[in-house]
C-alpha cells in the first residue's frame, strides 16, 4: 500500500470514527434528557422516578439483548431516604422562610418544633467564625440553634466541631439573604 492509499484509508476510518462518536453522543444526551424529565420524576423517590428510571433502563437493555444478572437486570438495594410530604414552616426572626430557597434542609434533619434562641453567625466574615468557635466550646444550651449565614462551605466544619464536642444543637443553614 502506498503513501496515498494509508493516508486516504486514515482519513476514511478516522471520518467514519467521528460520525460514529458523534451518533453515540446524541443517543446519550436523548437517554440523559429522558431520564432527567418530568416524566420519570427526575429519577428522585418522591411519585416512584428512582423506579420509573430503573424501568426505562431495563427496557433499553432488553433492546440491546444485553445478558441478565440472574433472572433480571435489576438488582434490589434500599437504604432510608427523608422526604417531606407536608409543608416546612420556618419562620426566622418573625420573617418566614423558604425551604429550598432561603435555607435547605440536611438529608439527615430530624423532625423538630419548637421555638428557639438563634445565634446568627457569618463564618465568611472572620471575627463571626472566631466569635462561632469560641460559642461552640463553651457549649450550647438546648433552647438555643446556630444560624449560619451564607454559611454552606462551612456547614461541614461546623458539624464536625459539634460532633467531636458530642453537642447534639440545632442547625441552620442560610443559602440566601432575605432582602
Amino acid at each position: 500500500m502506498n503513501k496515498k492509499h494509508f493516508i486516504g484509508c486514515l482519513v476514511l476510518f478516522l471520518l467514519i470514527s467521528f460520525s460514529a462518536s458523534s451518533q453515540i453522543l446524541q443517543e446519550v444526551k436523548q437517554h440523559l434528557s429522558i431520564l432527567c424529565s418530568d416524566s420519570l420524576a427526575g429519577r428522585g423517590y418522591v411519585d416512584d422516578g428512582v423506579n420509573k428510571a430503573a424501568n426505562y433502563i431495563e427496557s433499553q437493555f432488553e433492546k440491546l439483548k444485553m445478558r441478565k444478572y440472574g433472572k433480571s437486570y435489576t438488582q434490589s438495594y434500599a437504604f432510608p431516604v427523608n422526604t417531606h410530604p407536608f409543608p416546612i414552616r420556618c419562620n426566622l426572626d418573625n420573617q418566614s422562610m423558604r425551604a429550598g430557597i432561603d435555607y435547605l434542609v440536611e438529608a439527615g434533619s430530624p423532625s423538630i418544633q419548637g421555638t428557639f434562641r438563634l445565634l446568627h453567625f457569618n463564618p465568611a466574615d472572620s471575627l463571626d467564625r472566631i466569635l462561632m468557635f469560641k460559642k461552640l466550646e463553651q457549649g450550647i444550651e438546648p433552647d438555643h440553634a446556630i444560624v449560619l449565614h451564607k454559611g454552606s462551605k462551612f456547614k461541614k466544619m461546623v458539624l464536625d466541631t459539634l460532633k467531636s464536642m458530642n453537642q447534639k444543637i440545632k442547625l441552620l443553614v442560610v443559602t440566601e439573604e432575605k432582602k
